[in-house]
């Protein structure tokens, strides 16, 4: 995984790496939080404390913690969703270099955790029809560029991150191994 917190384990050389990865952990919700903050703040005009503690909870839901102390890469996921998510508010509402922020997250996401990349992916997609949907008094010339301009950008993001994405499916489809087990020749029984 290509995070850019993994410089921290090139850093820290004389330190355990138990302890520099419960720092990537830690640094890594806090800006699961940030992000989610961020998110209320501009789209949800949240500027009270309740964003606070709604960013809180976000960022320490029992699915960061679980899992992001056993494979803290899915951390990747759940910092970019609120950012992915507040530049397609921005894009919608015809925001200045949105698209060009949104390819971007896009583009980072896919080479960080192509795992969860399409999940964040299909959300996101999910979030804009959303969107557009509740955009009212549009017209169907602003939709159908709002759609290309959207494709574009993601096309755009993922043609920029198959300089990682296409050497690991190169790599993977190079070194599959026949399996040398049969299922056919098992024989179980049911007790």
């Amino acid at each position: 995984v290509l995070s850019p917190f993994n410089l921290l384990y090139l850093i820290g050389w004389n330190v355990d790496e138990n302890i520099i990865t419960a720092i990537i952990i830690i640094l890594k919700i806090g800006l699961s939080a940030y992000t989610f903050h961020f998110f209320l703040f501009r789209v949800i005009k949240c500027r009270d404390g309740k964003g606070i503690i709604f960013s809180l909870l976000y960022a320490l839901s029992t699915y960061a913690v679980f899992y992001g102390a056993i494979y803290n890469s899915w951390l990747e996921a759940v910092y970019m969703l609120p950012l992915i998510c507040t530049f397609i508010f921005e894009a919608v509402n015809g925001e200045k270099k949105a698209y060009f922020k949104l390819i971007l997250s896009y583009a980072f996401m896919f080479c960080t955790q192509f795992y969860f990349a399409y999940m964040v992916g299909i959300f996101s997609f999910c979030f804009w029809i959303f969107m557009v949907i509740l955009k009212e008094k549009q017209n169907v010339r602003v939709v159908l560029k709002q759609i290309v301009y959207y494709a574009g950008s993601v096309l755009l993001a993922v043609c920029m991150a198959m300089i990682v994405i296409l050497p690991a499916f190169l790599f993977l489809s190079g070194n599959m191994a026949e399996d040398a087990s049969k299922l056919v020749g098992w024989k179980t029984q049911i007790f």
